[in-house]
């Protein structure tokens, strides 16, 4: 962990930050309390602020989000999912395919935290990772691995990217079919 100041020079401990790059330029911080912190470019919503203006200082989520991990994702960091505290997934940020599943129509960005549709997580149920797929900010993917084995996708599907089948987008999280045991 390293250790930021607050506005009245008081340490603030961070757990976790990232980056993003070329589009976004922007970077998100994680405290101990589990509060998102944001600055750079927020055009997109991608840094969950509320608004499309950028900031040069870090600031807290605009619906203050107490999360126990963050997932900045797409290929330029875009849009975010993030387990609560309260053990519920939430999604902010650019959405032109629906990968956010949120079902919020594909093509509207989601200005602040919103929960996602088509998963539920338990205190047994959680989320293992989640991945991106797609080289641009047109053609995302959201794919969420959980803890006991089972595969959620939303966004995109041409060519089958989201595995449920079919190439139809969608915009709410569901179960991908595996056909095989995996140990």
């Amino acid at each position: 962990s390293f250790v930021l100041m607050d506005g009245t020079g008081s340490p603030i401990v961070a757990t976790d930050i990232f980056c993003a790059g070329r589009l976004t330029r922007a970077v998100w911080v994680t405290i101990a309390n589990g509060t998102v912190y944001g600055c750079g470019y927020d055009g997109l919503y991608n840094l969950g602020l509320g608004n499309t203006s950028s900031t040069v200082v870090l600031t807290a989520n605009a619906s203050p989000v107490q999360v126990t991990k963050l997932f900045p994702m797409g290929v330029d960091r875009t849009y975010c999912l993030a387990v609560k505290t309260n053990n519920t997934l939430v999604a902010w940020g650019a959405n032109p395919k629906g990968q956010i599943g949120t079902n919020t129509a594909a093509g509207t960005d989601v200005q602040n935290p919103t929960a996602v549709s088509g998963i539920t997580l338990s205190s047994s149920v959680t989320v293992t990772d989640i991945v991106s797929v797609g080289g641009t900010l047109s053609d995302g993917a959201t794919l969420i691995l959980m803890s006991d084995g089972k595969v959620y996708s939303a966004g995109y599907a041409a060519k089958g990217t989201l595995g449920n089948g079919t190439s139809t987008d969608t915009i709410v999280f569901a179960r991908v079919p595996i056909d095989a045991t995996i140990t």
